[in-house]
């Protein structure tokens, strides 16, 4: 799976450390064709491979999911993160250390603020890049590009869905060791992320990895996925707050 990547953000006088979460929110899958959708439990006979492809071939074709996450970097700080992803937009809280700032991906523009009602800036190129690969489009893309070798868990238990685990070494460019939680009833969705260890150097600059220099990894980290489906709309911020 793919990991977060740090970078620097400006934002008029203040030029706070901000860890982005861009790529350990979803990851992998088969390069392979993708096959017809599972019937109910069916990803419990499953191999990891089948699940991966099966569960990037159901966020392809999914309109929306709330994600919240939590992550430590190889420095011991930690920060919060909340999108509201959709295909091709995304809402995205970032909190560390009690600071929030706040970005809106949307197809044409990314804008970053440190307040909810701005004003709001056009992020820099490489913060833009890395919320671009937020969106459900980027990641069923990147997903399908950096993984390592994929192993097939234990059915369990996660916020209240039977799940099935499929374990990533994070042996490839981009990939981290991980484990991805798949839902088993219903669509093949992805419910839990949990990143164990920092990424493999070498990952694309669009799948999360365009962060500076000398940024901190990420040595682990957890996001919940929830709200499939919602009927949701990530819209740019009004002209006045610009």
């Amino acid at each position: 799976m793919r990991p977060m990547t740090g970078m620097p953000m400006t934002h008029r006088r203040h030029r706070p450390l901000l860890l982005l979460a861009t790529a350990g929110l979803a990851a992998c899958g088969s390069s392979g064709p993708s096959t017809a959708s599972p019937t109910a439990r069916a990803e419990e006979t499953r191999s990891a491979q089948q699940i991966y492809d099966d569960f990037l071939t159901s966020m392809a074709s999914e309109r929306s999911v709330h994600i919240a996450g939590h992550q430590v970097d190889t420095g011991g700080a930690s920060n919060d993160i909340d999108v509201l992803d959709t295909q091709n937009a995304a809402s995205i809280t970032l909190t560390v250390q009690g600071t929030s700032i706040y970005m809106v991906v949307t197809p044409d523009r990314v804008y970053a603020s440190q307040s909810r009602n701005g004003p709001w800036v056009t992020a820099p190129a490489d913060l833009a890049t890395n919320a671009r690969s937020l969106t459900l489009a980027s990641t069923v893309r990147c997903g399908r590009l950096e993984h390592g070798g994929l192993t097939r868990g234990a059915v369990s238990t996660v916020n209240g869905r039977r799940v099935v685990a499929v374990e990533d070494d994070g042996r490839a460019p981009g990939a981290s060791p991980s484990t991805v939680y798949v839902s088993v009833t219903g669509p093949p969705r992805l419910v839990r992320v949990v990143q164990h260890a920092v990424a493999t150097p070498g990952g694309r600059p669009d799948c999360g990895q365009a962060g500076s220099g000398g940024s901190p990894g990420v040595s682990n980290a957890t996001f919940d996925f929830s709200e499939w489906g919602a009927a949701v709309t990530v819209t740019p911020p009004p002209s006045a707050a610009l």
